[in-house]
């Protein structure tokens, strides 16, 4: 069975990146109960956007208890109709969903964010099966029409613009929303990588995958880092599409492999957004 490492795709241009990307933001809902509003049977929620800050492009999904305090705090300064109800209540905090901004209709199947993944609807129903991935709901909330489709040059309306003002400010078309369907945030399960002068070292109930390196992209010029061997040892198997992470070194990369079987199905559905390098095994 071969395995491959997944990459995003690097773009020649920010216009053409951004005709293949979401601009993504988090959206927190949080339901405050205190005890007058339990007498009235009620439970207020507020919804709101967490935007970027220094240490995150994108919140992550499960936001901590510290930085839940933090984005209260920071509630209570921004939104002061509610500033009494959040210190005198006890908020409870939901898994926090993406809220996502584009052009459409035309939209890739699948789009890597840092961390996870965008996908629409009819990959979801490809990969809803496989183990350990855990899919959210996404909203597309924000949709600014463009005649445009994927494979075809940036067209000129969108290139003399700034891509994100543009998908920002512009007009959203809600038509162009609903024809696009539904969109899902896609969480791969995670397991530890080791480099090779580890492996002999540390004994792993898990598959270990050894050995980065570096090389210059042929199309671009890049600097891009892969594997170069892949090991299998442990009894644990190994997820078919996985995020490795670093078992000793955090400031190592990440990496996300796929097995064959997931290659075949992503190699179509990834091909605008996503590149695939088979690794060796031994």
């Amino acid at each position: 069975m071969k395995w491959y490492t997944l990459q995003p795709r690097l773009f020649e241009s920010e216009h053409e990146l951004a005709l293949y990307d979401f601009l993504a933001a988090r959206i927190l809902v949080v339901s405050i109960c205190d005890e007058a509003t339990a007498k009235q049977g009620r439970s207020p929620t507020l919804v709101f956007e967490i935007p970027a800050d220094e240490e995150h492009d994108i919140w992550p999904a499960d936001v901590s208890d510290e930085e839940f305090a933090k984005i209260l705090r920071r509630t209570c300064r921004e939104r002061p109709e509610y500033a009494d109800l959040i210190r005198r209540a006890a908020p409870t905090k939901r898994p926090a969903t993406l809220s996502l901004s584009r052009t459409g209709p035309a939209c890739p199947p699948i789009v890597p964010l840092y961390e996870s993944y965008v996908i629409n609807e009819s990959l979801r129903e490809k990969i809803a099966d496989f183990p350990g991935i855990k899919l959210l709901n996404a909203t597309l909330a924000h949709v600014v029409r463009v005649e445009w489709d994927l494979g075809q040059p940036v067209p000129a309306r969108f290139a003399e613009a700034d891509p994100e003002d543009f998908v920002k400010n512009g007009q959203h078309d809600d038509s162009v929303r609903k024809q696009m369907g539904k969109f899902y945030e896609l969480f791969l399960p995670e397991h530890p990588w080791l480099k090779s002068e580890e492996v002999s070292a540390v004994r792993m109930p898990t598959t270990n995958v050894v050995t980065e390196r570096l090389f210059v992209d042929p199309d671009s010029g890049a600097l891009r880092t892969d594997f170069r061997e892949i090991c299998f040892s442990g009894e644990k198997p190994l997820p078919p599409w996985v995020r490795l992470v670093p078992a000793t070194d955090k400031s190592l990369p990440a990496y996300h492999l796929v097995r064959e079987d997931v290659y075949d199905i992503l190699r179509e559905s990834g091909k605008w957004t996503l590149e695939f390098r088979e690794v060796e095994q031994f």
